[in-house]
């Protein structure tokens, strides 16, 4: 049985003490197969091994102390020539971190747009252009982002045009204005351009690793001659020994390319991870299983579609929610039970020992959340969900009456004008 996910937006008002208060509400809905609460076993497709799991903290429950929230973002493209592209940067560093407050943000290549003529049709002109490079630092710098999360960019195709060896930070801007770049980071010794990796502890009982690739082409090929990344020989073993360097709860790859733009594809690294970020193609609800372990999950751009990730360790599983910065608040997802399209070997099995239903729940800096409600299958009422921490909200349940169907969660945020 397939799991089906729906984010359905609707607009609710009601009047009090005279004036009109509005309210904004999501809905998202998940069908929750019969394997997820029974067995793993029941499924065809999937391959899962409780015991591969790593994860030995308790089971979910309504404490808020095996949740880590992080970011993605991809495909920025600041360009000289749409100042839209850099403003629609702002945003995110102005108000959706500060409202989401994730640990780390990852930024899966594309910074910059790289092009000395506008294109408004296709252009082979692909150069480093530093204005755009400089830009980016000095929104990084205003925000005060940096000072804020964690955050790890990498370089994407665009990043590359022109650039010729690696190294030369003449032509290679990243190397001088990357936050995660080779000669401007200093945080420790694990980290250099081709590839990096960023321990996060969240409690005694999980650590998650994220590790990220640059999958450009060396000697600075522009388009459409690297639209394709490559994942060398050598690329590959640094990622294995991230990887297996010493035992984690679970890893996380990003890289820009998703698996089929890579020329070889990833390899070994199949199967060692549970997820791969990505972005590059800027096509939304491009999500695949290219294993039986790995899921690949790309991104769709900030550029144009506007969109930007919010991701969820929750008790050893991995939740995401991939937002648009036309509507991007209030916002949220299920993180437990899990959405059955992204089981993964690599995640636990708590099948019945889930106590409570958990939500985690966003909205705006000059707002709040009212109210959780959650309704089970085709219930006529909602019941509410209470506060167990931020962002967090919590049901109790008993997993075991719902074999199968789908959990709903209304997320309802006041904002705090009044017409």
């Amino acid at each position: 049985m397939s799991a089906v996910c729906l984010f359905v937006v609707m607009v609710r008002a009601r009047v009090q003490a005279g004036a009109l208060v509005a309210y904004n509400c999501v809905v998202f809905l998940i069908v929750i197969p019969l394997f997820l609460l029974v067995s793993y076993n029941n499924t065809s497709d999937i391959v899962i091994d409780p015991e591969f799991s790593k994860y030995n903290g308790p089971s979910p429950s309504n404490n808020s102390d095996e949740t880590l929230i992080m970011m993605q973002v991809s495909d920025i493209h600041v360009s000289k020539f749409h100042p839209e592209y850099l403003a629609n940067f702002n945003v995110i560093l102005n108000s959706i971190i500060p409202a989401i407050k994730p640990r780390a943000v990852f930024v899966s290549g594309d910074i910059t747009d790289g092009f000395e003529t506008d294109r408004s049709i296709i252009q082979v002109d692909g150069l480093q252009q530093r204005e755009e490079w400089q830009a980016y630092q000095t929104a990084l710098i205003d925000s005060g982002v940096l000072n804020k999360t964690i955050w790890r960019d990498m370089r994407g195709n665009h990043d590359a045009y022109g650039t010729g060896l690696p190294d030369d930070v003449d032509m290679n801007l990243y190397e001088t204005y990357g936050s995660t770049s080779k000669t401007n980071n200093q945080l420790d010794d694990d980290i250099k351009r081709t590839s990096w990796s960023l321990d996060i502890s969240v409690s005694q009982h999980s650590v998650y690793r994220f590790i990220g690739l640059d999958t450009t082409t060396e000697g600075g090929l522009t388009l459409a001659f690297n639209f394709y990344g490559y994942v060398s020989s050598v690329l590959r073993y640094d990622a294995i020994n991230h990887i297996e360097k010493n035992p984690v709860t679970s890893s996380i790859l990003i890289g820009h390319q998703p698996e089929s733009s890579l020329s070889g594809g990833l390899g070994q690294l199949v199967d060692r991870v549970p997820y791969y970020l990505c972005g590059h193609v800027h096509a939304t609800d491009m999500k695949q299983r290219i294993s039986k372990a790995t899921i690949e999950l790309e991104l769709a751009d900030l550029k144009v579609n506007r969109m930007f990730r919010v991701m969820a360790w929750d008790h050893g599983m991995f939740s995401f929610n991939d937002v648009s910065l036309d509507s991007p608040f209030p916002t949220g997802m299920i993180t437990q039970p899990k959405d059955a399209r992204y089981l993964s070997q690599h995640e636990p099995f708590f099948g019945s020992n889930i106590s409570h239903v958990r939500v985690l729940a966003f909205t705006s800096d000059d707002a709040s959340i009212v109210s959780v409600s959650i309704k089970f299958n085709d219930d006529e009422n909602s019941q509410q969900a209470v506060s167990a921490g931020t962002n967090l909200f919590v049901l109790e349940w008993k997993a075991a009456d719902y074999s199968n169907g789908w959990i709903s969660a209304t997320v309802t945020d006041l904002n705090n004008s009044s017409v």
